[in-house]
């Protein structure tokens, strides 16, 4: 499998999951929507900056 199927997979997986999230904010009384979204999207950023740091750390590995 190729690396891009495997992100497209955790990708699927990932927007059924908050799908079913936005879902359970929208029928359940007394769960915030605004709250989860706001998380997920704090979590992604988090996500994004560490995955730069460890790209620039195996680029200076790799230049070494």
């Amino acid at each position: 499998t190729s690396r891009s199927s495997i992100a497209l997979n955790f990708l699927r997986r990932a927007a059924l999951i908050i799908g079913l999230q936005v879902i359970a904010d929208l029928t359940i009384p007394g769960t915030s929507l605004a709250i989860h979204l706001i998380g997920a999207i704090i979590g992604f950023v988090v996500t994004m900056l560490i995955n730069q740091i460890a790209l620039r750390k195996t680029l200076r590995t790799k230049a070494a």
